[in-house]
């Protein structure tokens, strides 16, 4: 029979208990004061931040996530990473995560996201593991909207491509053309020689048309006042 213990052990047990779960909560205060510190600091900047488990479930997100979806951010935590953001029903293919899980490196990559009304927006996404013990319990994520940059150097390639193509049609003359001094014919690169006004068009977009200048219209064609005075 086992001996009963005596007022002593029981009163020195129950004070030990009592400290224990003094120690707790002092311990739960100081990660709820950290959290809100956490969240004061990080929880309104610019870029989305999360912390999600390896099995994809969401541990904790920034405010900047809240704004972009429109939810608490509460209404996050415990759900899938890949359904939440991207609306889809397995690990996305291009998921930067899974390659850091496996590696324990950082990495990234741009991917796509979808808002609550359908409207896809694209990310920019770098990956953290964390590593406790040597293993990999979850992981940071770093995700900013890159979405009107990308827009920005689309109509940038855009408006270059276009400009390579007007090039391409734009013949233009340079250099010292060599000119006949009587019939005032152009020699071109290939040695031949050819009219002003047919070389003119062939190296230019200019279009010719034919007309005569007074001094012309004197010489040639005395008897008729095509100019006055």
């Amino acid at each position: 029979m086992a001996k009963k213990p005596s007022y002593e052990e029981l009163e020195y047990k129950v004070e030990k208990l009592e400290k224990e779960i003094v120690e707790c909560k002092q311990a739960e205060e100081a990660l709820r004061h950290n959290l809100e510190m956490h969240q004061t600091v990080v929880g309104n900047v610019d870029v989305a931040l999360t912390i999600i488990g390896t099995d994809y479930k969401i541990i904790w997100v920034n405010n900047t996530i809240s704004k972009w979806f429109g939810k608490d951010p509460s209404e996050f935590v415990g759900k899938h990473c890949y359904k939440e953001f991207e609306q889809k029903s397995s690990i996305c293919h291009y998921c930067p995560a899974v390659k850091a899980i496996a590696t324990g490196q950082p990495n990234e990559a741009e991917t796509q996201g979808i808002k609550p009304d359908g409207t896809p927006f694209t990310v920019r996404d770098k990956v953290y593991p964390i590593i406790k013990d040597g293993e990999v319990i979850a992981f940071n994520e770093i995700v900013e909207d890159i979405t009107k940059r990308k827009l920005a150097e689309a109509e940038r390639e855009k408006l270059i491509k276009e400009l390579q193509e007007a090039l391409k049609e734009i013949k233009t003359l340079r250099g010292i053309l060599p000119i006949c001094s009587f019939c005032k014919k152009i020699r071109d690169d290939k040695g031949y020689w050819e009219q002003v006004d047919v070389y003119i068009h062939k190296y230019s977009q200019a279009d010719i048309s034919h007309s005569i200048c007074p001094a012309c219209a004197k010489e040639h064609y005395p008897d008729l006042e095509l100019f006055d005075g």
